[in-house]
């Protein structure tokens, strides 16, 4: 039976602004595989300043939003202007790159996001006298929301841990500040005071004022640790400076917790 035409053109303008209104609708957020993180950049700009900051987004809101507190806390945290914390983060980026100094940008990478952990480094840039940058390490546990410290991770004394980290950076800043133009370079010879360095025992003076190592923040890799020893500003500032992150590979740590499963299934997997 043929239809007539202005039933015809009825019919076809139903299905067309069916059509129309799927189209004009925003595609769903894709739901993220489990124990992973769907992650996105809330962006920031003003008077010079950049700011790219992680959130993520997960089935379960309560704990996205424990998450993206917790990391623009992170961030905010190091800007000298007032800011309002409340506000969406958009706003108080906007805040924050409407001072003409100090904190200035900000920018990440994302180093592990599986097995329901989610590690992200931060690298803040502040402005000012010198121009320098900061790390921070945030690790996080993707099924309570919760900032994790090394001790939910790893069965290592922590005692044990940082006498290990002491010997690596020994071993680094050996090799750094062995040769002989230390003496007379300003930021490296800078950076040998500020690190109570002994030239004859090629090791850093912890106990006379060098700065301690800590084990608060730190990263997680797919395959391995990492631990921050940053270095003095003013040196940062003037020189050249050796990587200030030491890597421990999974294998000569004690894993437990979720950082154990994932170790776990990493070997599995690889037979």
């Amino acid at each position: 039976m043929t239809l007539p035409v202005t039933r015809r053109v009825l019919l076809f303008g139903c299905c067309l602004s069916g059509l129309v209104a799927s189209w004009g609708r925003p595609a769903a957020a894709q739901t993220p595989a489990p124990g992973r993180a769907e992650t996105y950049a809330v962006l920031g700009a003003g008077k010079g300043a950049q700011f790219s900051v992680p959130q993520v987004r997960l089935a379960d809101e309560a704990v996205s939003q424990r998450i993206n507190r917790a990391i623009a806390r992170a961030v905010v945290s190091q800007a000298k202007v007032a800011v309002d914390t409340t506000a969406a983060l958009p706003k108080q980026l906007r805040q924050v790159a409407s001072d003409d100094c100090c904190l200035t940008g900000a920018r990440f990478q994302v180093l592990l996001n599986q097995g329901a952990l989610f590690s992200v480094k931060i690298s803040l840039e502040f402005r000012g006298a010198s121009s320098y940058e900061r790390q921070r390490y945030l690790v996080f546990d993707l099924g309570t929301g919760e900032r994790l410290p090394l001790t939910a991770l790893l069965a290592d004394p922590p005692a044990q841990l940082a006498r290990r980290l002491e010997a690596a950076v020994n071993r680094r800043m050996g090799e750094f500040l062995a040769d002989s133009a230390t003496r007379t370079h300003p930021g490296r010879a800078a950076l040998a005071r500020s690190l109570h360095w002994n030239a004859t025992t090629r090791q850093v003076d912890f106990a006379a004022g060098a700065p301690a190592v800590s084990l608060q923040e730190f990263a997680l890799t797919p395959h391995a640790l990492l631990l921050l020893y940053p270095t003095d500003q003013q040196a940062v500032a003037l020189a050249d400076i050796p990587e200030e992150t030491y890597r421990f590979p999974y294998a000569r740590l004690q894993a437990r917790g979720r950082l154990a499963e994932l170790v776990q299934k990493s070997a599995a997997g690889a037979r």
